[in-house]
C-alpha cells in the first residue's frame, strides 16, 4: 500500500500555550484515509506504516493494535514486540505480558534486551494457563498442574493443590477439600488450612474469613486483626473499612481501630485518600467524614462526586448542583442543572442545560457561555457553538478552533476527534494526525 505522506501540520499559535509545556508521546495514533492506523511523532513523521484496523494510544510506553479480532502490542520506538495473532493480551506486569488464544497461552518480556522474547518455560511444552507475574514469580498451568515460575522461565514451585493463586509479597494463597491457606515461595504452609477463604490484597496482605468473620494478616500467615468483624473491605492507602453489628467503621494495617463502626454505611470518595462518603440510616442520603472519623457534612445530600484538584460536585434532594472543597466548604450555592467535575482552574456548570458556562475556585462564574461543554482534562474543556466542538481552556479562551462533530477529553497531550464519520487524534496544539485536509469536503 503506498504511504500517504502526512501534511505539515497547522500550528495553533495562542498566547496562552507553550510548546515546552508538556512532552507530547513518542507515537501518536494516526489514521490515513484508506481507513487504516499507523503511528507518527510529534513531527508528523510516519513510523509506524498505516496498516492496523485499530491503534489505541500509548499507555506507559506501550500500546495494543488490531487487525480484525486479533491484538499485537508495540512499543514507543515502534516495534511490534507481540505479533497480532492473539485474542487477549492482558497488562503488563513486571516487564512481562501475557498473550493467549483460547487456552494456548504465552509469556513476553516487553523490557530490555529480550524485548519482544517469548519466555520459554523449562520443563514445561503447553502452557494452558498463565498469569501476569506478581512479587517476582508467574502463575502457571500446565494441564491441571499450578506451577510457580521466575523471570527467567525456571520453575521454582510447582503444586498439588486444587486451588492455587498468585503470589503476594511472600505468600499465595492454595486451597484444598473447601478450605484455603497460605504457602511459602518454597511451598511450605504458613497457616493450616483452616479458613473457608483467603482473599489476596496486595501489599502483602490477606483478609480471611471462617463461617461469616473476618480477620487480616500479612504475607508470613501472622494475624493482623483477628476474626472479628462481619467485613474487612480495603480503602485508600493503608486504611480499611470494616463492619460490625451492622454498622462500619475504619482499621489501619495494623489492625488498629482508627474509629469503632458507628456509621450505617462507608464508602471511598475517589480523588481522595482520606475521604469517605458516609451514608444516613433511613434515607438514600449522604456526608463526608475524614479519615479519622471527623464529620464534615452531614448526611443529607443525594449525590456527592469524585474529588477532582481538591474540588467536588455535589447535589441536593432537588436535583441542583452546587461544588464543594476538600474542607466540605461550598464554593458555590445549589443552583445549577449540572456540575462536571473540576479540572485545574475551573468546572463546567448549567443553570438550564441550555447554556453551560465555567466556575471557578472562588466561585465566579465566566461571562462567556455556550451551548455545551464536556468534563475537561489537562486544563482544556471540549466545548460546543454553533454545531461544532473546539476546545477552550479555563479562562474561556479558544485554544483549538471549533470544527469537530465530536472530541473527547486530552489524555497524556492527544485526544482523540471526528469530522464526519471520520475520526482521529490531535495534539494540544490542534495539529491533525491524519491526512484528512486532502479532501476538501472535510475541510
Amino acid at each position: 500500500m503506498k504511504i500517504l505522506k502526512l501534511l505539515f501540520f497547522t500550528l495553533i499559535c495562542t498566547a496562552h500555550l507553550s510548546l515546552n509545556a508538556q512532552k507530547l508521546p513518542a507515537l501518536i495514533p494516526y489514521h490515513d484515509l484508506n481507513e487504516v492506523w499507523g503511528y507518527a511523532d510529534s513531527t508528523g513523521k510516519i513510523k509506524v506504516k498505516p496498516k492496523y484496523d485499530k491503534a489505541e494510544a500509548l499507555n506507559k510506553g506501550f500500546a495494543k493494535v488490531k487487525l480484525g479480532d486479533k491484538v499485537g502490542l508495540i512499543n514507543e520506538a515502534g516495534k511490534e514486540l507481540i505479533p497480532v495473532n492473539y485474542e487477549t493480551i492482558d497488562d503488563i506486569s513486571e516487564g512481562f505480558v501475557v498473550a493467549y488464544t483460547g487456552n494456548d497461552y504465552h509469556i513476553f518480556s516487553v523490557v530490555g534486551k529480550n524485548a519482544g522474547t517469548r519466555l520459554e518455560v523449562k520443563g514445561v511444552k503447553t502452557l494452558n494457563y498463565a498469569e501476569s507475574f506478581s512479587s517476582g514469580l508467574a502463575l502457571v498451568k500446565e494441564d491441571s498442574t499450578a506451577i510457580y515460575i521466575n523471570k527467567e522461565g525456571k520453575i521454582i514451585l510447582k503444586t498439588k493443590y486444587v486451588r492455587a493463586l498468585s503470589f503476594n509479597g511472600a505468600a499465595a494463597i492454595v486451597g484444598t477439600g473447601g478450605k484455603d491457606a497460605l504457602i511459602d515461595v518454597k511451598g511450605k504452609l504458613l497457616t493450616d488450612f483452616t479458613y473457608d477463604q483467603i482473599y489476596s490484597q496486595g501489599r502483602g496482605l490477606f483478609k480471611m474469613r471462617i463461617g461469616y468473620v473476618w480477620g487480616l494478616m500479612n504475607d508470613k500467615g501472622k494475624v493482623i486483626k483477628e476474626l472479628y468483624y462481619q467485613d474487612i473491605v480495603q480503602s485508600n492507602g493503608n486504611l480499611w473499612i470494616v463492619k460490625q453489628s451492622g454498622m462500619f467503621g475504619l482499621m489501619n494495617d495494623q489492625g488498629k481501630e482508627i474509629f469503632k463502626p458507628k456509621f450505617y454505611s462507608i464508602n471511598v470518595i475517589a480523588g481522595r485518600d482520606n475521604l469517605f462518603e458516609i451514608k444516613d440510616r433511613y434515607q438514600d442520603v449522604y456526608g463526608i467524614i475524614d479519615s479519622k472519623g471527623n464529620q464534615l457534612l452531614a448526611p443529607k445530600y443525594k449525590d456527592i462526586g469524585a474529588f477532582n484538584d481538591h474540588y467536588a460536585w455535589i447535589q441536593d434532594d432537588l436535583d441542583r448542583f452546587a461544588l464543594i472543597d476538600t474542607t466540605g466548604n461550598f464554593v458555590t450555592v445549589f443552583k445549577y442543572q449540572a456540575v462536571l467535575p473540576y479540572n485545574k482552574t475551573a468546572a463546567p456548570a448549567s443553570i438550564d442545560r441550555t447554556e453551560w458556562m465555567l466556575v471557578d475556585a472562588k466561585g465566579l462564574e465566566s461571562e462567556k457561555q455556550v451551548f455545551w461543554i464536556g468534563e475537561g482534562k489537562e486544563g482544556s474543556f471540549p466545548a460546543m457553538t454553533g454545531g461544532k466542538v473546539g476546545y477552550i481552556d479555563g479562562k474561556f479562551e479558544t485554544v483549538i478552533p471549533y470544527q469537530f462533530i465530536d472530541a473527547n477529553p486530552f489524555k497524556n497531550g492527544i485526544a482523540q476527534v471526528g469530522l464526519k464519520q471520520f475520526n482521529f487524534y490531535i495534539d494540544k496544539y490542534g495539529r491533525k494526525y491524519t491526512d484528512i485536509d486532502k479532501i476538501k469536503a472535510y475541510k
